[in-house]
């Protein structure tokens, strides 16, 4: 799956409406099967599962950015959140982000850090923008 790095000690972050509609790729191998649509400029909550699978340390650092057209695109909206996750375990929360109010497509980079240093990083979250 393109888009998706994971370093050593995962600290996963998954979007969950998006990952069970395309947890899985079609009989062609094209991902992702559905694309999301959204109108355009939209306020969208978006639930998120963050895992801790660590050795040390709780505070997980949570950052997302919506991309106008693809990750490289126009920043349309941004956040960050800090959480609390026991080691080995996950939890979820919720996350608020404008759609872009121009374009056809967007996507929404979901990164996790731990001690300012990026330990997951998903920039293949793409929507169809009405």
């Amino acid at each position: 799956m393109e888009g998706i790095t994971v370093l050593p000690r995962t600290v996963a972050v998954a979007d969950v409406a998006y990952w069970s509609a395309n947890h899985e790729s079609n009989t062609n191998g094209d991902w992702p099967v559905a694309l999301e649509a959204v109108s355009k400029g939209a306020k969208l909550t978006r639930q998120l599962v963050v895992f801790n699978d660590t050795f040390a340390g709780t505070t997980v650092d949570v950052a997302w950015e919506m991309h106008i057209g693809t990750a490289a695109g126009a920043i349309a909206d941004q956040g960050t959140t800090e959480l609390d996750i026991p080691l080995g375990s996950s939890t979820t929360t919720s996350i608020n982000v404008t759609a872009p109010s121009s374009g056809t497509s967007a996507v929404l980079i979901l990164e996790s850090s731990k001690n300012g240093q990026t330990i997951f990083s998903d920039d293949g979250e793409q929507f169809q923008l009405n």
